[in-house]
């Protein structure tokens, strides 16, 4: 008889419980609805957007002298927008009803990080429904969701040796915000001892980057967009204490906007 012991598997999600978390996330994000607005940022986007679809441009201002200026930091998501648009839907009650959908594919996929295994993927899932931070953004109108189910999808993807398909998730992410080429960075750093594999993911998100960089650059002659510009030139008498504050800021807004969010940290790795 061996003396060897049996560990048992994990429990798993049902699909019932799977089914019932992300209802949970689309019942937090109704709720939500009542309490809060629409971002102001969002507006931006938003006719960016709307005189695309209308044959205007993806400008701010038709016809101004000064246009075109690239003013939003989302592309990808006006252009998804712009199409929302052009079929007659109201593009603040679209990008609501967009997010929702991004975020409940984003809870479809989450449990599959984990193996489906029960209490991290509950416990993944809770905080995607519930957390104030993340219901926020959700339902502001802006381009998070998306940037979210993006990254979520790449991270799969790869972890599931679709490297191609991960490539392209990164890409997309990158085109709906800035932070994705970090994103990528982690993702190609993930990859650096399977070189055969490395060379799969690599290739598409290069091609999709330069693509990118040479569209916007002939259009709106610069890939960054006005508004990182602009922030960037605000300095006062001390450039290198408001470039450390700005880091500082930063980093503490995306990995601990509250001492709380810290005891997540074990599981975002």
């Amino acid at each position: 008889m061996s003396s060897e012991r049996t560990v048992p598997d994990s429990p798993r999600l049902t699909r019932t419980q799977h089914g019932s978390l992300i209802a949970a996330v689309i019942l937090c994000r109704v709720f939500a609805l009542h309490s809060c607005p629409i971002y102001d940022d969002a507006f931006i986007t938003f006719r960016y957007a709307r005189n695309l679809a209308q044959g205007l441009g993806l400008v701010y201002n038709p016809g101004a002298e000064w246009e075109p200026v690239l003013g939003t930091t989302t592309p990808l998501y006006a252009l998804l927008l712009a199409g929302v648009a052009r079929l007659g839907f109201d593009l603040a009650v679209a990008s609501i009803g967009l997010n929702v959908l991004f975020d409940s594919i984003t809870a479809w996929l989450v449990p599959r990080l984990f193996g489906f295994r029960r209490v991290p993927s509950t416990f993944a899932l809770f905080c995607l429904a519930a957390l104030p931070q993340i219901v926020r953004i959700s339902v502001g109108g802006m381009e998070s969701p998306l940037f979210a189910l993006c990254g979520v999808g790449a991270a799969l993807a790869l972890s599931s040796q679709r490297a191609v398909l991960a490539s392209v998730l990164a890409g997309a992410a990158c085109l709906v915000r800035p932070e994705g080429v970090l994103l990528a960075a982690i993702l190609f750093a993930s990859r650096m001892r399977s070189p055969r594999e490395l060379v799969r993911f690599t290739l598409p998100v290069v091609a999709i980057g330069i693509a990118a960089v040479i569209a916007l650059s002939l259009v709106y002659g610069s890939p960054i967009p006005q508004s990182v510009l602009a922030k960037s030139t605000m300095h006062g008498q001390d450039v290198l204490a408001e470039t450390l504050a700005r880091w500082k800021t930063i980093l503490s807004q995306s990995f601990a906007p509250s001492w709380a969010f810290v005891l997540v940290l074990p599981l975002v790795v």
